[in-house]
C-alpha cells in the first residue's frame, strides 16, 4: 500500500503536549491513501510518500536493492530531469531526501506552503515515468557502494551494529529481515539492470500509485487498475519469494522483542 502523508512542518504547541494530531484520511479510486493534517501556524508544507516495500521483499543473492531503487527514484522522469528534483525543491527553499527500512521505503519534501503543487507534480511524475536506465543505474549503484564503504565497512563497530539487528533472525526460513537493507557488496557487484524491475513491481502490487490528479499509467505499475504499462504492454508485476514479515512466516527469533530501526537515506 502506498501512503501519500501532507503535514505542517512544525505542530501546534497545545496539541504536542496533549499527545494528539488532529488529521483526515481517506483513499483515492486509484488506492492511494492521504493522510492530511493542517496547521496554518507556519507558511511550511511537507509531503512525505510512504511506499510499503523495503529490504524485507528481497531474495537470497539479491539484498540492497529496495535501497538501490530508493537511489534511483532521484535520477530523473518523463518531465525531470537527472538531478532536478533536488535543484527544484531547493530553489524553491525547500528540503528533501528518502530513507529505506525492512518494512517501508519513503521520500519527503518540506517546502514553502504556495509551493506544495511543486512537491505534489515532482513525486507524481516520478511515479509514473521513472528513468531506469543503464547510466542512472551503474551511477547509483556505485553510489550505494561507496555508502557501504563509508558507513559500514570502514567505520569502527558499524557491522556489529547492522549485522546484529539481522542476527536474532533464521536466514535459511525468515531471508527477509536476516539480511541488513545495506546489502552485501557481493550482491550489488552482481547486480544487473533487470534485477531492478522487480524492485520497482513490488512497489505495485498492493495498490496502483498515483496522486490526487491521477496521473496516466506509469511503466512498470500497475494503474487505476488497468494492468497497462505507458507503452501499452501489460504490466509484470513479480514479487520475490521472501516478500511477508517474519511474523506471518514463522522465522526463528531469540531474545526480546527488537524493535527494528535500522534505515538507510540517500
Amino acid at each position: 500500500m502506498l501512503f501519500l502523508l501532507v503535514v505542517p512542518a512544525v505542530v501546534v504547541a497545545q496539541q504536542a503536549e496533549a499527545g494528539r494530531i488532529a488529521f483526515e484520511q481517506f483513499t483515492l479510486p486509484n488506492g492511494l491513501r492521504v493522510i492530511y493534517s493542517e496547521d496554518r501556524s507556519t507558511p511550511v508544507v511537507s509531503v512525505d510518500v510512504w511506499y510499503q516495500v523495503g529490504s524485507r521483499n528481497e531474495r537470497a543473492g539479491r539484498s540492497g536493492f529496495a535501497h538501490l531503487f530508493e537511489h534511483m527514484m532521484f535520477q530523473g522522469s518523463a518531465h525531470v530531469k537527472k538531478a532536478e528534483h533536488f535543484q527544484l525543491v531547493q530553489r524553491a527553499g525547500g528540503s528533501l531526501n528518502g530513507s529505506t527500512q525492512e518494512d517501508r521505503t519513503n521520500y519527503f519534501e518540506t517546502i514553502p506552503s504556495n509551493r506544495l503543487n511543486l512537491a505534489l507534480w515532482l513525486e507524481a511524475d516520478r511515479m509514473r515515468s521513472l528513468a531506469i536506465t543503464q547510466e542512472n543505474f551503474e551511477n547509483q549503484r556505485e553510489t550505494v557502494k561507496e555508502e557501504r564503504r563509508l558507513g559500514v565497512d570502514n567505520r569502527p563497530y558499524a557491522a556489529a551494529f547492522s549485522d546484529g539487528l539481522a542476527w536474532p533472525y533464521d536466514s535459511t526460513g525468515c531471508f527477509a529481515y536476516a539480511h541488513t537493507v545495506i546489502g552485501s557488496m557481493d550482491d550489488l557487484n552482481a547486480a544487473k539492470l533487470p534485477d531492478v524491475q522487480p524492485s520497482c513491481d513490488a512497489s505495485s502490487t498492493r495498490t496502483s500509485p498515483a496522486f490526487p490528479a491521477t496521473p496516466p499509467p506509469r511503466r512498470c505499475a500497475v494503474t487505476g487498475g488497468s494492468g497497462r504499462a505507458a507503452s501499452g504492454a501489460r504490466c509484470t508485476t513479480r514479487r520475490p519469494t521472501s516478500t511477508r514479515p517474519c511474523a506471518s512466516t514463522g522465522c526463528r527469533t531469540t531474545g526480546a522483542p527488537i524493535h527494528r530501526r535500522s534505515s538507510s537515506s540517500i
